[in-house]
């Protein structure tokens, strides 16, 4: 998988960044993969994280490849049935060259030498990779990613971006409260660990221990009387749009130090 990304996925990224004048260099990419335990991998995301930043994962929800993955509405069957049809072609034509030369055609034998069909088998892999490519093959992908729909949603840029998707998303975040608070929830206390929230609500000092993922007890910092991750990392006010600290362009660098700058003398 780090292969693919290295090797087909970054260069193609760089090369649409590089054709369109109006994207900076470090663009986000978002690579929408189904749920594999390759992909949902601890060490392969990871690997995204530490080393390809500007990737975003985003994952189609468990058993609806059928329904929201564009390979498997459209892609898949297109491409392999081209790669049928181009193998089956070259045994064609080998049985007519054999026929040419004066084999009689009951006598015609494929050959089963590895190099052979492994010649024949990326030729036809590069004729249906320059197939896909075309501009016929580019309205075939935008049309797999048209026909990933629900209702009368789907998943074509066309929809994305459209004002009508973008009323009726704010008017169903509106009438499902607790769904919105979930998307819009600016704050995390998962890694929070167990005795900070004990001693909050009851005052009681306990040695539980902790998990893996949850921070020191001396990093937690209460806000609008929840307790949050006081480092800079898990402080989403911390960072402007483009992910840099607000430290850095001159103004606040969070809101513990927001605090201190209010109840400065």
């Amino acid at each position: 998988m780090k292969e693919w990304i290295e090797s087909v996925l970054v260069p193609y990224v760089k090369g649409v960044i590089e054709a369109d004048p109006d994207l900076n260099d470090d663009q986000k990419c978002i690579l929408f993969i189904d749920i594999y335990p390759v992909h949902m991998s601890e060490g392969f995301r990871i690997y995204i994280f530490d080393e390809h930043p500007n990737i975003i994962l985003i994952f189609v929800p468990r058993n609806c490849t059928g329904l929201l993955q564009p390979a498997d509405i459209g892609l898949q069957r297109i491409i392999k049935h081209g790669l049928k049809q181009e193998l089956f072609q070259w045994m064609i034509e080998q049985q007519r060259l054999q026929v040419a030369s004066g084999t009689a055609p009951s006598d015609v034998a494929l050959t089963t030498s590895y190099p052979a069909l492994q010649d024949a088998s990326i030729h036809g892999l590069v004729k249906v990779y320059d197939q896909m490519t075309s501009a016929n093959g580019r309205k075939i992908v935008q049309k797999a990613w048209e026909k990933c729909q629900a209702k009368e949603w789907c998943l074509s840029e066309a929809c994305l971006t459209d004002r009508k998707t973008h009323k009726a998303l704010n008017m169903y975040l509106t009438t499902h409260p607790e769904f919105q608070q979930e998307i819009e929830n600016r704050m995390d206390d998962t890694d929070i660990p167990f005795e900070s929230v004990v001693h909050d609500a009851l005052g009681l000092q306990v040695n539980v221990g902790s998990q893996l993922y949850t921070i020191s007890a001396a990093d937690v910092a209460e806000n609008d009387g929840e307790l949050v991750a006081g480092n800079l990392e898990e402080d989403i006010w911390a960072f402007d749009d483009t992910g840099e600290k607000w430290g850095e362009n001159g103004n606040i660098t969070g809101l513990q130090e927001a605090e201190d700058t209010e109840n400065d003398p």
